[in-house]
């Protein structure tokens, strides 16, 4: 349920989700794909809560209020992303893609907000009854931080996809 593809800047993490893995799950060449709701990327920026929210509003005139609402009843709890979540998509599975996750680091500053964050996205893929599925892009550099997240480190340790840069053969290939 959780895949953390890591690796250096520039290697081609970011094309190796959108290109391979993504791809394929539109494509429908997985099983129940039909089912499964695609809610593509986002980057967590300062406020991973809003980034969270503007992914999941419907795009309108006059979303704001909405993003803002849905903003601070996310961080309210842990358990409300997949609450919403599952309210979206009616038991439909979801994809969820975090590229540029280093933001959690670099751009949200408030420890709490990124403590909440984090648990949000072990609660929406941990849930025994859940099926959805979260795909973190984080550049290998920032791989350490993960330590002041015990859960997310644990999760990680069958999930991590280390992405390295091709060699010249491959390239030529």
């Amino acid at each position: 349920r959780l895949l953390l593809v890591t690796g250096a800047r520039g290697v081609g993490k970011t094309s190796v989700v959108f290109g391979g893995v993504l791809p394929k799950l539109r494509a429908r060449t997985l099983p129940n794909r039909q089912h499964w709701l695609d809610y593509s990327w986002m980057a967590p920026g300062s406020d991973p809560f809003e980034a969270i929210a503007r992914l999941l509003c419907p795009e309108r005139a006059g979303k704001e209020p909405l993003v803002a609402r849905l903003t601070q009843y996310l961080r309210q709890h842990p358990s409300h992303l997949r609450q919403i979540v599952d309210r979206i998509g009616q038991g439909k599975p979801a994809v969820l893609v975090i590229d540029q996750f280093e933001e959690v680091f670099t751009r949200c500053h408030d420890k709490a907000t990124r403590q909440i964050f984090v648990d949000s996205l072990l609660q929406l893929i941990q849930t025994p009854e859940s099926q959805h599925r979260v795909i973190i892009v984080l550049q290998s550099e920032y791989e350490s931080q993960l330590a002041d997240f015990p859960e997310l480190v644990a999760a990680r340790r069958s999930a991590r996809i280390p992405v390295m840069s091709p060699s010249a053969d491959e390239l030529h290939t």
